[in-house]
């Protein structure tokens, strides 16, 4: 009873079992129209598709502005994945004046398997005042490259993530053209060890730890590139005050 009434649901236009009983009821015709629609087979089970791969917006974002001094800007944000979450795609675009002057970045992440796996493709710029020989000039300092990612869990907790860049830095000189641009190129792969079973409050961690080793290694290839190791250790434990 609802309300003092009494109230029948009728789950015949359902599939519960492999016959259904022949009807002349609103539902049975409600389950022959699903039948029309391709969605029932001979036999009034509901058919099992192969799941399609169909990406659709999370979010889209953008600005656009106009400045005296820079010129026309704009800024777009904008993010897809398809129904289970294990494809993703991320856009992100700071426009000024050009390409080079701009900061954009793509993204790919695969999470359908245990493995998973990314490639990251970004550009950014900086401006910034310099003292030199000259004077004092304005230079722009540019960061491009390609990362790759792969991330491997042992259990809940733990997992071994990979990771290899391309990463190069440019400096310019905007005032003096005669003055040569410098560029550094570095290839770096790494590895890492990370374990994590906190558990979140509202905007933090409230306990557990967190803990990561990791190795990141560059070779001096060319005269442009750098050759360093470099080893890091992070460590963190939360303790519930309340």
């Amino acid at each position: 009873k609802l309300y003092g009434e009494n109230v029948r649901i009728d789950f015949r236009s359902h599939v519960f079992a492999e016959k259904i009983a022949e009807d002349t009821t609103a539902a049975a015709r409600k389950k022959d129209v699903f039948r029309i629609a391709g969605n029932i087979d001979e036999h009034g089970n509901h058919k099992v598709n192969k799941y399609k791969l169909t990406f659709t917006p999370d979010i889209v974002y953008g600005n656009a502005g106009y400045s005296t001094f820079y010129g026309v800007q704009g800024t777009t944000q904008m993010a897809f994945s398809d129904m289970l979450g294990n494809h993703q795609i991320f856009f992100l675009t700071n426009l000024l004046l050009d390409l080079k002057n701009s900061d954009y970045a793509l993204a790919y992440y695969n999470l359908a398997g245990r493995t998973d796996f990314g490639v990251e493709i970004y550009h950014s710029a900086r401006f910034l005042f310099l003292d030199d020989f000259f004077g004092t000039s304005l230079y722009r300092f540019r960061q491009y490259g390609i990362n790759l990612y792969a991330s491997r869990p042992f259990d809940k907790f733990n997992r071994l993530d990979f990771g290899v860049s391309w990463f190069n830095l440019a400096r310019d000189n905007l005032d003096l053209a005669f003055i040569p641009p410098q560029h550094r190129t570095v290839i770096m792969p790494g590895i890492s060890v990370v374990h994590d079973n906190v558990l979140w409050g509202m905007i933090a961690p409230v306990n557990g730890s967190r803990y990561e080793v990791s190795l990141t290694a560059s070779r001096r290839l060319t005269d442009e590139s750098l050759s360093f190791t470099t080893i890091v250790g992070d460590y963190r434990r939360y303790f519930r005050l309340g």
